[in-house]
């Protein structure tokens, strides 16, 4: 699995930003997103910051989560891979 072979701080540091630049460019609360994915404000930035690292199910429950606000956001935009499909740092 994608999230399970992650090991350099750098890389989720670089990865979990997204997340919250796609949001903040969206112009979403946590709340919002949290609220759209089913799960606490708690929860979503606790993904934000690195406290939690999300499985397959909930990546995809951050885009639906996205989705469901209006925004069109693939899981690429949310965790991107370069050529080789190794997570962009």
């Amino acid at each position: 699995m994608l999230f399970t072979k992650i090991t350099s701080r750098d890389t989720n540091v670089q990865m979990f930003n997204q997340i919250k630049a796609l949001r903040e460019g969206a112009q979403l609360s946590q709340q919002a997103l949290a609220d759209a994915a089913g799960w606490s404000q708690s929860r979503w930035s606790n993904y934000e910051r690195m406290i939690r690292t999300p499985d397959v199910n909930d990546a995809r429950a951050m885009v639906l989560a996205f989705r469901s606000l209006g925004e069109t956001v693939s899981l690429d935009d949310l965790f991107p891979i370069d050529a080789q499909g190794k997570l962009v740092a």
